[in-house]
């Protein structure tokens, strides 16, 4: 897309500039700021303090954008590290702690957001409840799960059927099958 300008007055003259969509820090001071190709403004262009609660480390499985994320202790060469894998409700101990809204393969970084919109699911109803699936790895539904130890866990609500405010609810381990 094009770079979308502005008139500027330079030495008496008014001059066509671009808007800056990523900042520089000082250098791009006085600038036009401009939105970037995804609509939005770039993270650079706002003041300090105004940071998306993140973590960035390393997927352990393929997970696509949009998937929830369980973020868990693993030892690779005798040395304790922090992995991401896909959040699963069909057991405890998968827990979802945000979402990826890049997909990533195996071994490479993968983002992990604690908050806002994901905007990369589908099938929701809306205004209704999201729970961390037990039959999708590291998908959502509208229905919580409710079969024999699987866990339920709210992740948000529903804005329409395809984006989720994602807030991490606590997990309820439900009550094994009986003997």
């Amino acid at each position: 897309m094009p770079a979308k300008t502005y008139l500027q007055q330079v030495a008496g003259r008014l001059k066509q500039m671009p808007f800056t969509t990523v900042s520089t820090g000082a250098a791009n001071g006085g600038d036009g700021v401009g939105l970037g190709d995804d609509g939005k403004l770039h993270q650079s262009l706002l003041p300090d303090g105004y940071a998306p609660a993140t973590w960035t480390g390393v997927a352990s499985e393929a997970i696509a954008a949009g998937r929830l994320v369980n973020i868990y202790p693993d030892t690779v060469g005798g040395q304790p590290v922090t992995r991401a894998r896909l959040a699963d409700a069909s057991a405890a101990g998968k827990r979802a702690w945000g979402y990826a809204q890049q997909g990533a393969s195996a071994g490479s970084p993968v983002t992990v957001w604690f908050g806002g919109a994901n905007s990369a699911v589908s099938g929701l109803t809306p205004g209704g409840d999201v729970f961390l699936s037990a039959t999708t790895p590291g998908g959502v539904t509208s229905t919580a799960p409710s079969g024999a130890s699987q866990v339920v866990q709210r992740v948000g609500v529903a804005g329409s059927a395809t984006a989720f405010m994602f807030s991490a609810g606590l997990e309820i381990e439900l009550a094994p099958a009986a003997a």
